[in-house]
C-alpha cells in the first residue's frame, strides 16, 4: 500500500436511526450487530416495518443530494 493512501474501514449503518452510523450509543456493544435496542425493534413486526420506511426514506434523500 503506498503511504499517501489511508485504508478505509466500512461504517456499520444503525437500523434504527435511518441514515446515521452506528456510534455505539448502548454501552457495551460493538455495533448494530450485538445492540439491545436493535433487536427490539427487529423482534417487532409493526416497528421493523416503520425502520424499513424510515431508512428507504433516507436513502431517497441522499440519492437526491
Amino acid at each position: 500500500m503506498t503511504e499517501g493512501r489511508k485504508r478505509r474501514f466500512p461504517q456499520p449503518m444503525c437500523p434504527v436511526r435511518a441514515g446515521d452510523p452506528c456510534s455505539l450509543c448502548i454501552p457495551g456493544t460493538s455495533g448494530p450487530q450485538d445492540c439491545p435496542l436493535v433487536q427490539l425493534v427487529m423482534d417487532d413486526p409493526e416497528l421493523r416495518e416503520r425502520a424499513n420506511e424510515l431508512r428507504q426514506a433516507a436513502r431517497k434523500r441522499q440519492q437526491g443530494r
